[in-house]
C-alpha cells in the first residue's frame, strides 16, 4: 500500500504479528517519528486543545434549561441511537403528516386551556381579595355558588375529557415504539426508596409495598422502604392515618440515613398512592436541591397518588360533617379497619384541602413522571396530576386497578421508560379515549354519590332530632 492510496471502511491495510518474543501474532507496534525525533504516539490519539480556535461568546440567554430527560432525548436523536422513534416530520427532512399536525394543535389546546384556566382564577382571586365590602363578599359569594351547580361541574368534566384528549394526542408526537417490559433488564442503575400508602403495613423486614423491584433492574441491597413510624422500622395501619407533612419531613430524615450508607448514589422514589402525595410534600417543603447534604435524587415516580385530592376522601368527609353519617363511617371503618373519617391524612387527601396539587413547582432537575390507572375507583386517574410532572395513564390487569397498578406489567412498563429517561409507550385511539373518559365519569359518580349521601345523612339528623 502506497502514501496517499484511499482506504475504505473495512479494508485490510497490513498483517500484525511475527516471530519471536514480543512479536506474536496478534499484536500490533505502533511508532510515531517527526523528522528524525521518535514521539509518544499516544499523542495521535488524544482529545486536541480547542482553545486556540474556539471562542465561547458572553451572550444573554433567558430561556429555561432543557430537563434532563429531554437533553438525552435529543442526543440520542442527534447520534442516531435509536432509543426514541419519533413520528415523522419533527426534526425535518420528511413533511409533517396530518397527524403531527393534529397532535401538535392538541398540546397547544391543552397548554392554553390549563394556563387561561389557572389565569382566570389568579384574576378572580385577585378581585376577590382586592374587592372591599360588599363587592369582595359578592365577588366571593359568586364563586362559591358557582362551583356547586351542576353547570359548573359539567364544565369541569368536560374540560377534563378535553384536556385527556389532548394529553394522548400530544403523548403520540413524542412516544416509545415497541416499549420493552419491566423483565429486569434496563433501569437506572440507582438507588431505591419505596413509599407505600395508607393503610400499608412494614413488619421486621421493613418491606411495605409489593413492587416488583427485580423487574425494574434493582439489585438487592439497593432498595429500601419508608417507615411512617415515628423512629422508623416497623409500622402499622394506624401509624399511615397522621399528618402527611410530618410523614414528609420524616421521609427527608430516612433518605438521608438510606443514601449515607451508599455515598455518591442516586436514588430513586417510587411511591404508591398517598406515598405518592407524601414524596410530593417532602419535595416541595423537605428537600433543598441546592443543599449538597441531600442524596442526588435520580427519577421519581408516583403510582395512583392522589395529588389533586381523592373523591372518596371528599366524600367521606361530606358525610362525616353529619351526625348520623359520623356513626356510620365509625362503625364501617372499625369493622374494616381503614382509616377514621377524622383522620388528618384523610382530611388532607379531600380534594378541598390545601395540601392539594397547585401551581407549587417541582425542583430543579426532578423529574416526576405520576402513572394513573384508567378504572382506578380509589383515585381516578383525573387527579394524578402535578404541574410539571409527565402524566401517563395506564389500564392494569384485573378488576383493582388502584391495587394492580404497583405490580402490573403495563404500569411497570412504563416506571421501566420512566427510570431510563424515555417517553411513554405509544398507545392506540381506544386507549386514548378510555383515558380521557371513564376517569372522568368515575370522578363525577363519586363526587355525586358523596354529596346525596351527605343529603340524605343531614336528613336523618333532622328527623332523629329529640322533640322537646
Amino acid at each position: 500500500m502506497r502514501r496517499g492510496q484511499p482506504v475504505a471502511r473495512g479494508e485490510p491495510v497490513g498483517r500484525a504479528g511475527g516471530r519471536g518474543p514480543g512479536h506474536e501474532a496478534g499484536r500490533l507496534h505502533l511508532g510515531l517519528r517527526v523528522g528524525d525525533r521518535y514521539l509518544d504516539p499516544m499523542l495521535l490519539f488524544g482529545p486536541p486543545d480547542l482553545a486556540p480556535v474556539v471562542r465561547l461568546a458572553p451572550v444573554e440567554h433567558d430561556a429555561p434549561l432543557a430537563a434532563p430527560a429531554a437533553e438525552r432525548r435529543s442526543l440520542a436523536l442527534a447520534l442516531d441511537l435509536g432509543a426514541v422513534a419519533p413520528p415523522a416530520g419533527l426534526l425535518g427532512g420528511t413533511p409533517a403528516t396530518p397527524w403531527d399536525l393534529v397532535g401538535r394543535a392538541a398540546g397547544f389546546l391543552v397548554d392554553g386551556t390549563r394556563r387561561a384556566s389557572a389565569l382566570a382564577g389568579r384574576a378572580l382571586d385577585v378581585v376577590a381579595r382586592a374587592g372591599r365590602g360588599l363587592v369582595g363578599r359578592l365577588v366571593e359569594l359568586g364563586l362559591a355558588v358557582w362551583a356547586r351547580t351542576e353547570l359548573a361541574r359539567m364544565v369541569d368534566d368536560l374540560v377534563q375529557v378535553a384536556q385527556g384528549l389532548g394529553r394522548w394526542l400530544r403523548d403520540r408526537l413524542d412516544c416509545t415504539q415497541d416499549a420493552p417490559a419491566a423483565d429486569g433488564t434496563g433501569g437506572s442503575t440507582h438507588l431505591l426508596f419505596a413509599v407505600a400508602g395508607i393503610d400499608s403495613r412494614a413488619g421486621p423486614d421493613g418491606r411495605s409495598l409489593d413492587l416488583p423491584v427485580e423487574d425494574l433492574g434493582y439489585r438487592a441491597g439497593e432498595v429500601a422502604y419508608f417507615s411512617y413510624a415515628a423512629g422508623g422500622g416497623p409500622y402499622t395501619a394506624e401509624d399511615t392515618h397522621g399528618d402527611l407533612l410530618v410523614a414528609a419531613a420524616r421521609l427527608g430524615e430516612q433518605l438521608r440515613a438510606f443514601a449515607a450508607e451508599h455515598p455518591g448514589r442516586e436514588v430513586d422514589l417510587v411511591a404508591h398512592s398517598q406515598g405518592g402525595v407524601v414524596v410530593r410534600l417532602f419535595l416541595e417543603h423537605v428537600y433543598d436541591a441546592g443543599d449538597p447534604s441531600w442524596p442526588p435524587l435520580g427519577t421519581v415516580v408516583t403510582l395512583s397518588s392522589p395529588h389533586e385530592g381523592a373523591p372518596a376522601a371528599t366524600a367521606v368527609r361530606r358525610v362525616a360533617a353529619t351526625r348520623t353519617g359520623r356513626a356510620v363511617l365509625d362503625a364501617v371503618g372499625s369493622r374494616l379497619g381503614v382509616a377514621p373519617a377524622d383522620a388528618p391524612s384523610v382530611a388532607q387527601l379531600d380534594e378541598r384541602s390545601p395540601l392539594t396539587a397547585g401551581d407549587a413547582p417541582l425542583p430543579e432537575h426532578v423529574e416526576l413522571t405520576s402513572v394513573g390507572a384508567v378504572d382506578d375507583l380509589v383515585v381516578p386517574a383525573t387527579n394524578v396530576e402535578v404541574p410539571g410532572a409527565r402524566v401517563v395513564v395506564v389500564d392494569p390487569e384485573g378488576w383493582n386497578d388502584h391495587g394492580g397498578v404497583v405490580d402490573s406489567p403495563r404500569s411497570m412498563q412504563e416506571v421501566r421508560l420512566a427510570l431510563e429517561g424515555r417517553p411513554p409507550a405509544c398507545q392506540g385511539l381506544v386507549d386514548g379515549l378510555r383515558q380521557a373518559v371513564e376517569p372522568v365519569i368515575i370522578r363525577a359518580a363519586e363526587r355525586e354519590a358523596g354529596i346525596q349521601v351527605s343529603r340524605a345523612m343531614t336528613l336523618l339528623d333532622w328527623l332523629t332530632v329529640p322533640l322537646g
